[in-house]
């Protein structure tokens, strides 16, 4: 197990060493196989059938009859709220609550996973309230939310009355939450740098559920998961192994 994990910790070191050159902008796929061309055995599966990687955003959306099963993690939930998850993403979230308390940190969660329906009456409120300019940079319409898939979960703490906040990541339990959430499996979906490639403007406290493999690969080079699942493509393509493999 250990030797299996080798190649991966290497790929990992070598990304934090290389990427500071793309600093000033979000890499592309093809950045990103120019400067780490893996050249191991070919890939056994087409990261394209991954469920835990599948892609919503306001481009590829989920239909409403969508409904994966869900269940009620064992955390501190904010009262009156739902948090439900699929059954992996559950289970993580519950061992990231767990090494938060480890450090004397509570998370608390606000949300998990919502239907089309729900969703639509969230965006229709947010258009009332904010217009639809700017609520389509702040909620997704029906059938373009993460939440959807039962993979996403948004966080909050105590300090901010457990409300959603850019203020968030300010925090001690937001700051924990980016620098350990890759370990359990989730990333942090969207930041403000990259809202030209997601749409969406920066959200610290909203965590998508990756599985840890992809997830410590999104961390280690720091791009959207559409830029990800890109480059993952070009190396199905080219039968090159994905990261960790």
């Amino acid at each position: 197990m250990r030797k299996a994990l080798i190649p991966a910790l290497v790929f990992f070191l070598c990304l934090f060493l290389a990427l500071p050159a793309l600093a000033k902008k979000v890499p592309t796929a093809l950045d990103l196989l120019a400067m780490f061309p893996v050249r191991e055995p070919p890939l056994a599966a087409d990261p394209a059938n991954d469920p835990l990687i599948r892609l919503v955003n306001r481009w590829n959306t989920l239909p409403s009859s969508f409904k994966p099963r869900v269940y009620r993690p064992g955390v501190k939930i904010r009262k009156n709220a739902e948090a439900d998850l699929t059954l992996p993403a559950a289970a993580a979230l519950e061992k990231l609550f767990e090494g938060a308390k480890a450090q004397g940190l509570t998370l608390i969660a606000v949300s998990g996973y919502r239907s089309w329906q729900s969703q639509k009456y969230i965006y229709a409120r947010s258009v009332e309230r904010k217009g639809e300019a700017q609520a389509s940079m702040m909620s997704a319409q029906a059938g373009a939310s993460e939440h959807q898939l039962g993979l996403a979960v948004d966080l909050s703490c105590a300090s901010l009355e457990c409300e959603l906040s850019s203020a968030f990541a300010k925090k001690k339990e937001g700051k924990w939450v980016a620098a350990h959430c890759a370990e359990y499996g989730f990333i942090i979906r969207y930041k403000q740098e990259w809202v030209d490639v997601t749409g969406y403007q920066g959200e610290p406290w909203h965590l998508r559920y990756v599985g840890p493999e992809h997830a410590l690969a999104i961390a280690a080079m720091d791009v959207p998961l559409e830029i990800y699942i890109d480059y993952l493509k070009v190396l199905w393509q080219q039968g090159l192994p994905v990261p960790g493999q």
